[in-house]
C-alpha cells in the first residue's frame, strides 16, 4: 500500500482510503505508517476515523481486558485528550482529507465514510476487508467519481480499487442483486 500510493498518488493532490477489517487493524495500520514514515524520505500522512463504542475489535469479544479493545480505547482516548472531542477530530480530519493539502492523504476506516461520503479527491480504495452488496457498491462509487482537478491537483477520470480481500465474488453478487 505504501509503495503503490507513493508511486501513483503522492504529490498529485489525490487521496485514498484504506478499509481495515477491524478498529484494531485500523489503529495498527496507522501506527505502522507513522513508524515506517520515520525511515523514508517520502511520507504518507494517514488518519483514522472509526466509531467510538464499546466494541473496538469487531471480533465479537466484549471482554474489557481484551488487548485489542485496550489498544483501540487508548488510541481514541489520546485523540479525545489532544483534540478535546472525537467529533471535532473527525470533522477536522475529514476537511483535511477533502481539501488540497497533504495533511491527510490516506484515510483509514472500518465502516465509517464508506457510504454517503463525498470527497472528489478520493481516488484509490485499498480494500483489506470483505464488503458486500450496497456497502461494496457505494464504496466503489465514492472513489469512482470524476474530479476536474484544481490548483495543484490533477484531473481524475476514474477511481482505483486495490482489493486484498477477494471481493470479486462479492462484486459479482452485488451487481446481480442491483441489476
Amino acid at each position: 500500500i505504501y509503495e503503490h500510493f507513493i508511486e501513483n498518488f503522492k504529490g498529485t493532490g489525490l487521496k485514498g482510503q484504506l478499509v481495515a477489517p477491524s478498529k484494531y487493524a485500523a489503529v495498527c495500520f496507522h501506527k505502522w505508517f507513522q513508524e515506517y514514515n520515520k525511515t523514508k524520505d517520502k511520507k504518507i500522512n494517514t488518519a483514522v476515523v472509526i466509531s467510538d463504542d464499546n466494541k473496538y475489535d469487531d471480533t465479537g469479544s466484549d471482554d474489557e481486558d481484551d488487548d485489542y479493545n485496550n489498544v483501540v480505547a487508548k488510541f481514541l482516548d489520546s485523540i479525545k485528550k489532544e483534540k478535546k472531542s472525537l467529533k471535532a477530530y473527525e470533522t477536522n480530519t475529514i476537511e483535511k482529507f477533502k481539501k488540497n493539502t497533504d495533511e491527510v492523504e490516506l484515510l483509514i476506516v472500518v465502516n465509517k465514510l464508506l457510504t454517503g461520503f463525498d470527497a472528489p479527491r478520493n481516488t484509490v480504495l485499498y480494500l483489506v476487508k470483505q464488503l458486500e452488496n450496497h456497502n461494496l457498491m457505494q464504496a466503489i462509487a465514492r472513489v469512482n467519481r470524476v474530479f476536474d482537478g484544481d490548483d495543484n491537483c490533477q484531473k481524475k477520470n476514474n477511481g482505483f480499487i486495490i482489493d486484498y480481500s477477494a471481493n470479486a465474488q462479492n462484486l459479482k453478487d452485488a451487481m446481480q442483486l442491483f441489476s
